[in-house]
């Protein structure tokens, strides 16, 4: 449970993060893979199956599995969304909070990003009736509409994100200084919210790396030996590297196993682990005492009763 001083200087770190921060919001449109059926598709759908057609409901794949060209567009999608989660922590349904000294760093990637969707779309217009075709052939004509696909692929798909204003604007202030205390109160109270979400998830997520790794490294257990797969090391690494980017050290404590951890794993591949027992019984042991430790920090963190979205409205 936190101390008084621990929730206090929480407290005083949400509000200088506030001046350290912006928010930003990522939207998409991304491209349908799927479509309901039309309702003369769900009669012949019912009439084949000999069901009654009001009990027919169904949607139809648009493209062909695996199409490569769609396949990179949709890769694109999901790595946008990824690099915007990376780069910054919760704040409210999508709204994520970004560090200032990061933006650089952010457009850049969103940028890079950006060209890689761009290629992918100019590459499927390439490949468009190829696409098409092979979308026919998979909805064995019956299903198949032109009209359910975009007649070129290039500006069908967009990405871009935007910053959303928290703060209350300063003309509130001047119509209204009593709700502009009160909006000010609501977004410290956010940020708040925000900083104990993103240190419990960060907690489990570690908790939950950990644990992998101590999985396949630990002495063997009842003859099975552990898979040493490096990218169990890389993705406690990345972590580790992105949560000491985040500059999120409202939790002494945390940041405190955070740094041992790191120490404690260092540049070791997974690979020199396997062939020197020495070294993988000195890693696990100064992870194993990280791992005890981070347990009690799961396991006294206060369960929230407030969501973010609560804050909304």
């Amino acid at each position: 449970m936190m101390t008084q001083n621990q929730k206090q200087a929480a407290r005083d770190f949400a509000a200088e993060l506030r001046t350290d921060v912006i928010a930003i919001e990522l939207c998409r449109s991304p491209l349908p893979r799927s479509k309901t059926m039309t309702q003369g598709q769900r009669a012949s759908v019912a009439d084949h199956f000999g069901a009654a057609r009001k009990s027919v409901s169904s949607s139809k794949k648009l493209y062909a599995e695996r199409q490569p060209q769609i396949a990179a567009i949709a890769a694109v999608l999901v790595s946008t969304r990824a690099i915007w989660e990376a780069f910054t922590i919760p704040y409210r349904k999508g709204i994520r909070l970004l560090r200032k000294d990061r933006l650089e760093s952010f457009i850049k990637a969103f940028e890079d990003l950006a060209a890689e969707l761009d290629a992918a779309l100019v590459d499927a217009d390439l490949h468009y009736d190829e696409i098409l075709d092979s979308a026919e052939r998979e909805l064995n004509g019956q299903l198949f509409d032109r009209g359910d696909y975009p007649t070129a692929f290039k500006h069908s798909v967009e990405i871009k994100w935007r910053v959303h204003n928290f703060e209350p604007s300063e003309e509130l202030l001047q119509l209204a200084p009593e709700t502009y205390k009160r909006e000010q109160d609501r977004v410290a109270q956010q940020f708040q919210l925000a900083l104990e979400r993103y240190e419990d998830e960060a907690r489990n997520q570690m908790a939950g790396l950990l644990g992998s790794m101590l999985a396949a490294i630990n002495a063997p257990v009842n003859g099975k030996r552990g898979i040493f797969k490096e990218a169990t090391a890389n993705n406690l690494r990345g972590f580790l590297e992105r949560f000491e980017q985040m500059g999120i050290t409202s939790d002494e404590t945390l940041t405190g196993l955070v740094n041992d951890a790191k120490a404690a794993l260092g540049d070791t591949t997974m690979s020199q682990l396997k062939r020197n027992p020495a070294v993988r019984s000195d890693v696990a042991i100064k992870l194993v005492d990280v791992e005890d430790q981070l347990k009690k920090l799961v396991i006294e963190a206060p369960a929230r009763s407030i969501s973010l979205d609560d804050l909304d409205d």
